[in-house]
């Protein structure tokens, strides 16, 4: 149930992202080059959590509405980085904005075990 809930809390957060992200008309690419040198003397691919709280809240400024709190960051990254490494990469990135239409296998897997744990209960 936990793992269904980050999948959709993820997605919901990533969509918002993508709306900021289009209003502000910058590509993923865009957004992450422009973290990456953020805190960094130099880019290197990845963005860090720092970095990426950083992205954020430049990238929301002071609206409210669009701001990310700490537990959203938090999901974002995980929803992000599955690897679990900490850090992100642009394709990481790439690949997270591009499940937000999708319905995943995980998804798929969890909605059956819940309804098969429900049957048995």
């Amino acid at each position: 149930q936990a793992m269904k809930g980050l999948m959709q809390e993820g997605k919901k957060l990533l969509t918002k992202l993508k709306n900021l992200l289009d209003k502000k008309k910058l590509t993923v690419e865009k957004w992450f080059n422009k973290m990456d040198s953020s805190g960094a003397a130099k880019s290197d691919g990845n963005c860090t959590m720092r970095e990426l709280r950083l992205g954020l809240k430049k990238l929301s400024g002071k609206s409210k509405k669009e701001s990310f709190s700490e537990s959203d960051i938090l999901k974002l990254v995980r929803f992000m980085d599955p690897s679990g490494e900490g850090d992100i990469s642009v394709e990481e990135a790439k690949d997270a904005f591009a499940k937000i239409g999708t319905v995943s296998e995980e998804e798929i897997m969890e909605n059956e075990v819940g309804n098969t744990m429900i049957r048995l209960e």
